[in-house]
């Protein structure tokens, strides 16, 4: 349990190999074993535990799942009971690997038993081939299209997402997941690192409108206008992994400071109510904050909008659904106490290890239908699948699109606003007068009555008060 709890703290997460998740070499002493005087790694597990509590071993004739599990097919397997270096062998691989899992304060015993179940199975994280040639042709778009703009606008700012190009085959995995589930609507808030890359590779905006906003062209209608990388979009679309449709919006965002995470929330809560999605089952608000630096991370906490907006969703008043809420950070730190106060689950994640980051998103989908809460994804920055072959022609097949995008886009002559609509409602107010004022259920005697007593002079005794101030 000690390794369920404090694995993260060890957890191999930093993709350069440079810092340890706590920023320090010190191992945590709840992880060290010598603490708990298992003489004979041999010995079987339960053999050492009822050697040193009698009691728990008693309780754990009863325990299910991983500790519970058959033994490998080797000479152990004679033996009752795993070994308990098999044991830590396991328990090592599964929380203090690529992935690292904050979930034991979480006050239900069925939702850590189904984290535990997803976690700790052997092979669990493993993937088809298929699907890893899908990871292959996401990852190459995410990496390209980076590629594509830096060579053609070099000195044009743009926040990209070089370094972290999983990010985009982890947003997809999520909207795949869960539109497997039921969801019809995602709407996703974000910052503006990787936002352009987000609207073409994930909503699939048409490139040559994306190219555009890098020629500084006069608009061709009314608007409010603002820099290519705070802007957002609609679209409709199929999703080719699961043959269903999917609306995707991604909020406009000209805040730095998180504000667009709440506004995605509520627009999100406008369609579950409006669509009577009262379970939260169609509609799902999906919001990525960067945290780039440790002091970034640090103020970015302290902000009130990042500790106010997640506290207020479980409360009655607030009857909003569950979030999927991903971070991404150059440096781990233990800050996403935030994240505790709702019992959301962390999963700790090294962004180079894109197996683990796919079994993480799809995870965090299936928490979000299964027990409609919050989660949070924390992203930290050659198997003989494919040729090397393969690989070239997805890339250059991608070079193509952006190109022909590119020269499409030499050919406009007006940025258009109304291709940068994150909410069109299409069919949303339909049959509604728009112009119908609904009652607001006070009555015009009680309104007079608030009036006349807000305009009123106060009275005697609060003059007194009002004189005596000082």
């Amino acid at each position: 349990m000690k390794v369920q709890i404090r694995g993260h703290h060890i957890a191999k997460l930093d993709p350069l190999g440079i810092n340890s998740a706590d920023l320090d070499d010190q191992t945590p002493q709840e992880l060290v074993y010598k603490n708990y005087n298992f003489d004979n790694p041999s010995r079987t597990y339960s053999e050492e535990l009822k050697k040193a509590s009698p009691a728990v071993h008693a309780a754990s004739q009863t325990w299910t799942g991983f500790l519970n599990c058959p033994p490998p097919p080797s000479s152990v397997a004679r033996r009752k009971g795993l070994p308990l270096r098999e044991i830590l062998r396991r328990l090592e691989l599964t929380y203090c690997r690529h992935i690292g899992v904050e979930f034991m304060f979480i006050n239900s015993l069925e939702q850590c038993n189904w984290i535990r179940q997803r976690l700790e199975t052997p092979g669990i994280t493993d993937l088809t081939p298929d699907q890893k040639r899908l990871i292959l042709a996401r990852l190459t778009r995410s990496a390209g299209f980076e590629s594509f703009l830096a060579r053609r606008w070099s000195s044009e700012k743009r926040f990209g997402l070089e370094g972290c190009e999983i990010l985009i085959p982890a947003m997809k995995t999520v909207i795949d997941k869960s539109t497997e589930l039921g969801v019809e609507s995602i709407v996703m808030g974000m910052p503006h690192r990787g936002r352009l890359n987000v609207l073409a590779n994930v909503c699939r905006k048409p490139l040559h409108q994306l190219f555009t906003q890098f020629a500084g062209l006069e608009a061709a209608d009314d608007g409010s206008g603002d820099v290519k990388y705070h802007l957002g979009t609609y679209i409709e679309r199929l999703n080719r992994v699961t043959n269903k449709n999917i609306r995707l919006a991604v909020v406009a965002n000209p805040s730095h400071l998180e504000t667009v995470d709440p506004v995605a929330q509520g627009k999100t809560r406008a369609e579950q109510f409006y669509r009577g999605d009262g379970e939260g089952k169609r509609s799902c608000p999906f919001c990525y904050m960067e945290m780039p630096l440790l002091q970034a991370k640090v103020s970015s906490l302290k902000q009130c909008i990042c500790q106010s907006y997640p506290i207020i969703q479980p409360t009655e008043q607030s009857t909003l659904l569950q979030t999927i809420r991903s971070v991404l950070q150059l440096i781990r730190v233990s800050l996403d106490h935030v994240a505790r106060v709702v019992n959301a689950p962390i999963f700790h994640v090294n962004s180079d290890d894109p197996e683990s980051v796919i079994h993480v998103c799809n995870m965090a989908a299936e928490w979000r239908a299964t027990f409609h809460k919050d989660v949070v994804i924390d992203l930290l920055i050659q198997e003989g699948i494919v040729t090397e072959e393969e690989v070239k022609d997805v890339k250059e097949k991608y070079d193509k699109i952006c190109e022909e995008a590119f020269e499409r886009a030499r050919q406009e002559t007006h940025i258009k606003y109304k291709d940068w609509i994150d909410s069109p409602w299409s069919g949303f107010f339909e049959g509604k007068d728009p112009l119908k004022v609904n009652p607001t259920g006070v009555n015009e005697d009680t309104l007079v009555h608030i009036g006349k007593r807000f305009s009123s002079p106060p009275s005697q005794r609060s003059r007194v008060y009002y004189s005596q101030r000082y």
